[in-house]
């Protein structure tokens, strides 16, 4: 069920609720930690220089945050198009330049790997959601 690209199509399309869901009582669309809880982790040993990538990123709202916390390059993926497109959209509202959103899957992912190091981010395994 979680690993068919139509199950993701059809949570995203129905019930696009980014960032804000209610579970065990706190405001979150995380699947394990919000970004409050990561932060002290992340500042000692990501840069804000580093080239991040953020698998699987759903609706959930890390690379903003991240962003607003000064990383300055962040690439978030998911396979679901809906969402990918969902979070362009508020990415460009939200004038979130430092924050790129891209439509692939996690496991066979079209990466740079010769020009740029990247530092990878598992908030949730992908392969399991």
């Amino acid at each position: 069920m979680y690993g068919a690209r139509e199950y993701w199509e059809c949570r995203y399309h129905d019930d696009p609720v980014i960032g804000h869901c209610q579970r065990k009582g706190v405001l979150s669309n995380e699947w394990y930690l919000q970004y409050e809880m990561l932060k002290t982790f992340l500042h000692k040993h990501v840069s804000a220089d580093d080239h991040v990538l953020i698998p699987g990123c759903g609706l959930s709202l890390l690379g903003e945050q991240m962003a607003a916390d000064g990383y300055k390059s962040l690439l978030a993926v998911d396979y679901s198009e809906t969402c990918i497109q969902t979070m362009q959209a508020r990415g460009a509202q939200e004038h979130q330049n430092n924050v790129t959103y891209s439509l692939m899957d996690v496991t066979a992912l079209q990466l740079e790997y010769r020009t740029v190091a990247w530092m990878l981010l598992w908030t949730k395994p992908p392969w399991i959601a």
